[in-house]
């Protein structure tokens, strides 16, 4: 297991890219002092997380031809691909890891299987989640997204909802399984980084949240409940399977009790 990385850091001067041949088409016959312009407002969206309708304003003033936002997504996912040098996908993902790390405020956490040697756990929050979980901490829900890439790895989400009712994220951990070392990873790494952890009364879960002994652990004073969405959506497949030999009249009145029987 190893430690996360620095969050404090400023960013970093960065070398600009050079730029595309999509974007010399787009901007053919402009002077050159226009495409770097081109290219260094670009990069600096990248960096900063600027807006792509900026960067689709200033690419329709220049070029004076139709831009289409997809060009736009196209421009930038080269430009950020061209930034990590590395051939190798494990090192694209470190020098992503600390672009991200070297943001104010953000937090990057990285453990590995002392046995394997292989990462199981990435584990990042940025300075907005964080705020938003210092103010609205009473309410925690935890979700897993399966299937997020080639290696099949799981995303559990952690989510805050604010005064207006709006779900947040609040903290994203990429997993390579869903076992009980690596969830006690994403759980200590949220409580780490957020002191507010204490004023969590309420942890809402889906039905396949395996390790629910460890969030009582983790966190004593909270209630732990089932996602009502989760539930339904649960029993509707259960009604819907052909085992139980109802009818497409008594599904729909089945589905429809069950539902108000779980928000009653």
């Amino acid at each position: 297991m190893s430690g996360g990385m620095s969050t404090t850091h400023m960013l970093s001067p960065v070398k600009l890219p050079p730029l595309g041949r999509e974007v010399k088409t787009l901007i053919q016959g402009k002077e050159q002092s226009t495409i770097l312009k081109v290219t260094r407002l670009t990069s600096s969206c990248i960096i900063y997380r600027g807006s792509k309708k900026k960067i689709l304003r200033y690419l329709k003033e220049v070029s004076e031809k139709p831009v289409l936002p997809k060009d736009v997504e196209n421009l930038v996912a080269k430009l950020r691909m061209e930034t990590y040098t590395s051939e190798y996908n494990n090192e694209r993902v470190v020098e992503v890891l600390r672009d991200l790390s070297e943001g104010p405020g953000n937090a990057v956490n990285v453990f590995r299987n002392k046995t394997t040697g292989l990462t199981s756990c990435i584990i990042f929050q940025t300075t907005h989640m964080r705020r938003m979980t210092r103010k609205f901490p009473q309410a925690v829900c935890i979700d897993a997204t399966y299937g997020t890439n080639i290696n099949r790895y799981r995303l559990f989400s952690f989510m805050v909802t604010d005064k207006f009712g709006c779900g947040s994220f609040a903290q994203h951990a990429l997993v390579d399984g869903g076992s009980k070392l690596n969830m006690l990873y994403a759980v200590r790494a949220f409580k780490q980084n957020n002191p507010a952890w204490v004023d969590v009364k309420v942890i809402v879960i889906d039905k396949d949240f395996i390790e629910l002994g460890l969030l009582c652990e983790e966190f004593p004073c909270a209630t732990i409940i089932l996602c009502h969405f989760h539930v339904i959506d649960y029993l509707k497949r259960e009604v819907s399977k052909k085992d139980y030999g109802f009818s497409a009249f008594e599904k729909m009145h089945i589905k429809n009790i069950l539902t108000m029987m779980v928000r009653a």
